[in-house]
């Protein structure tokens, strides 16, 4: 019996799992987490890890105590500077500051002080948040280049599939996973 129906589907299951994986854990994912102020106010935060179009990354975070100030301190990613220091300004219960744009593919790291009374702490606490800039892509270049780079991951997965078990199309499948992923790659 013929189980080409079984490797595809395995092949799909796969490449869905691997997609949906990446898109919870990459570096384009904001980063998650809580800290606990004076001991009672738990402070969630997601921060932006990427940014793209003109403009500045605006960085929020939820903080219903008013006697809470915050700063948000940056500098370019991996360069021997100085920190940058912008107050955060309140809007009820947010704290907002905006970090300066960069040129594509240009990076800054970043992490915010909250200070109430004698109480300080950072977000996040054990590290800082490098955030990557792009320039602007129009759809009509990104969808070929996701859909390509998805369809060489499918291949790639059916290639796997056929040489764990043995298969007789591995060489073809091994080929077009590499056009796929070449084409895909070069837009």
């Amino acid at each position: 019996m013929n189980k080409t129906w079984i490797k595809w589907t395995l092949a799909v299951l796969i490449t869905l799992f691997a997609a949906a994986y990446q898109r919870a854990t990459g570096p384009t994912h904001p980063m998650r987490g809580k800290v606990v102020l004076d001991n009672h106010e738990v402070i969630k935060y997601a921060l932006p890890r990427s940014h793209g179009g003109a403009g500045g990354q605006k960085i929020t975070l939820t903080v219903t105590d008013t006697s809470v100030h915050a700063v948000l301190h940056f500098k370019r990613f991996k360069v021997q500077e100085d920190w940058q220091l912008i107050p955060m300004q309140r809007q009820g219960n947010t704290l907002t500051a905006v970090l300066p744009h960069q040129p594509p593919a240009g990076k800054l790291e970043y992490f915010i002080t909250l200070k109430k009374a004698k109480t300080e702490i950072t977000v996040p606490q054990k590290k800082t948040v490098v955030i990557r800039y792009k320039g602007f892509v129009p759809p009509y270049v990104l969808a070929p280049h996701i859909l390509l780079m998805f369809l060489s991951m499918l291949f790639a997965n059916y290639a796997g599939i056929e040489a764990a078990l043995k298969g007789t199309k591995i060489k073809t499948y091994t080929i077009v996973t590499v056009m796929v992923l070449f084409l895909g790659g070069m837009i």
